[in-house]
C-alpha cells in the first residue's frame, strides 16, 4: 500500500512567502501600530488642552529633552520666556 499523502513538511501550506517578505509585512504592521498609538496620544493631549487641563506648552514641550538634560518647558520657565501658571486655589 502506498502513502496517499505527499511527502511534505507539516507546515508546508503555511509557508507562502520568503523570510524577507514576512519581515517586510511585520514591519508594515508594526508601523501601523506605532502611528495608531502616536495618533491616540496626540488626540489625548489636544483634548487635555481643550478642556483646560494642560497648556499647549506643558502638553508638548515637556517631553523634549535638551542636551543639558532638562526639558524645553523647564528651560523656557527659567529664562522667563513663558509665564509660569499660578494655581488660584
Amino acid at each position: 500500500m502506498t502513502n496517499p499523502l505527499p511527502n511534505r513538511p507539516k507546515n508546508y501550506h503555511r509557508v507562502r512567502a520568503t523570510r524577507a517578505d514576512h519581515e517586510a509585512q511585520t514591519l508594515k504592521i508594526g508601523g501601523v501600530a506605532v502611528y495608531s498609538i502616536l495618533r491616540d496620544w496626540v488626540k489625548g493631549q489636544v483634548t487635555a488642552i481643550e478642556i483646560g487641563m494642560l497648556t499647549f506648552e506643558a502638553a508638548f514641550l515637556s517631553h523634549i529633552l535638551l542636551p543639558s538634560g532638562r526639558t524645553v518647558i523647564e528651560h523656557m520657565h527659567q529664562q522667563n520666556l513663558i509665564p509660569q501658571k499660578v494655581d488660584g486655589g
